[in-house]
């Protein structure tokens, strides 16, 4: 009682929600007559801010965005609170820190990839009590999306490109791996076609069979957040050469382009000049040793000569190799025949139509005797040839060779060869 008068004080407790914020409150008073209202107050609550929410390409992120590298990435957060000044702070994967409520990053980086928080606060001040931060925030990765990058081919532990040099019959395999993200899903190596294989294997290989270039090619599929799904590729090469040593030695006459000499023995007129030229297939390019390519003499006696033939290969992985060959060559002595003789018509032949000639070979080195037996009527410039062969080698015996087909009353002229010389009796 105050002054005569009954005093009753009236007390509301309060726990207002974020949705009571700006509610006017007042109340009344009354007895058995009037009616007191008192002044309308706002209540301002105050609230920590909500949980980010985030949009990337217009349209909201949660837990993981997907990004292509090189692209640009604009992320854009907003939280609600009261008092609404609230205080955007963005947490690197590296811990360094950017403030506001965009974060953006220009030409993205793998290395940028990670974990990225927003917090966010306000600073609440009650009309009565202590000041208190309100915080909240919200983590999102982001994966740096790329294609594969080139790949690397090794045989073993070394890396190679260019050219891997191997030698013939030996086996390689050479290995390929790529960085991208996500990781490659489909090797392919051509020629060849082999699908989803790291290594190619390659056995035994052969000049003709596994010469040429080799790729790699290595690709993934990527899927950046509110875009279009795209695959990624790249590829290696390197050229494969097969190294060989030295094979198929030929001997030609005069040069490289000449006749070639078949078999191991080459007849050669007593004092005649020759020059032969070695030649055989290798890789890389064989060195000669006759004393070079090229061999030349004066035959006066049967010889026998050797062409060493040799290079040195140096595959890319293994130590370096020796090839060699030899190709060996006798060269004999042949003279010029000695001139037939007794060479004449044997009278008790001779007919109307027909005639028998004969004649007695002569030394020819030891060799068997072609002879080239021709006629013609006195009257007709063409010959008639024919070829008899001598098959008494050293033994000299007479030889006979009927001539057919004569014409009676005509003079005949008959001449016969021995390889360079040449008699001729008249019929």
């Amino acid at each position: 009682m105050q002054d005569g008068l009954i005093v009753v004080t009236s007390t509301i407790t309060l726990r207002p929600s974020k949705n009571d914020n700006s509610i006017r409150i007042y109340c009344n008073a009354s007895n058995i007559g009037a009616l007191y209202i008192s002044q309308t107050s706002i209540i301002n609550v105050l609230y920590s801010p909500d949980t980010p929410i985030c949009t990337y390409r217009e349209s909201v992120v949660t837990s993981v965005v997907h990004v292509t590298r090189g692209s640009t990435l604009n992320i854009t957060c907003t939280s609600t609170g009261n008092p609404p000044d609230i205080t955007y702070i963005w947490t690197l994967p590296d811990t360094s820190t950017r403030n506001g409520f965009i974060f953006s990053v220009v030409n993205i980086q793998p290395y940028q990839n990670g974990q990225y928080r927003v917090s966010v606060s306000n600073n609440m001040t009650p009309t009565i009590g202590t000041a208190v931060i309100g915080t909240n925030s919200v983590t999102m990765l982001v994966i740096v999306e790329y294609p594969p990058l080139s790949p690397t081919l090794k045989i073993g532990n070394i890396t190679v490109s260019g050219t891997i040099r191997i030698i013939a019959g030996q086996s390689v395999t050479i290995s390929c791996s790529s960085q991208s993200n996500p990781p490659p899903d489909l090797y392919y190596w051509a020629p060849g076609g082999t699908r989803n294989i790291t290594d190619l294997e390659l056995r035994n290989v052969q000049p003709s069979d596994y010469d040429g270039v080799y790729t790699c090619t290595v690709q993934n599929h990527l899927s950046p957040t509110r875009d279009k799904p795209f695959t990624g590729m790249s590829s290696s090469s390197v050229n494969l050469e097969v190294l060989y040593p030295p094979a198929n030695p030929k001997i030609h006459i005069d040069n490289t382009h000449g006749i070639e000499v078949l078999g191991k023995k080459l007849g050669i007129v007593y004092g005649a000049n020759i020059t032969l030229a070695c030649q055989a297939d290798s890789n890389p390019s064989p060195t000669y040793s006759w004393p070079n390519q090229l061999w030349t003499g004066i035959v006066k006696q049967n010889i026998t000569i050797t062409c060493n033939v040799s290079n040195i290969m140096n595959p890319t992985v293994h130590a370096r190799v020796s090839g060699n060959i030899v190709a060996t060559i006798t060269l004999y002595v042949i003279y010029e025949p000695e001139q037939p003789t007794l060479f004449y018509v044997i009278n008790e032949t001779i007919s109307e139509t027909s005639a028998t000639v004969t004649w007695l070979p002569q030394f020819n080195g030891g060799i068997r005797q072609l002879f080239q037996l021709q006629y013609r009527a006195s009257s007709i410039d063409s010959w008639t040839i024919h070829f008899f062969n001598d098959t008494s080698s050293n033994i000299l015996k007479p030889m006979y060779a009927a001539i057919n087909n004569l014409q009676s009353a005509m003079e005949y002229h008959v001449e016969l060869f021995a390889i360079m010389r040449m008699v001729s009796p008249s019929l």
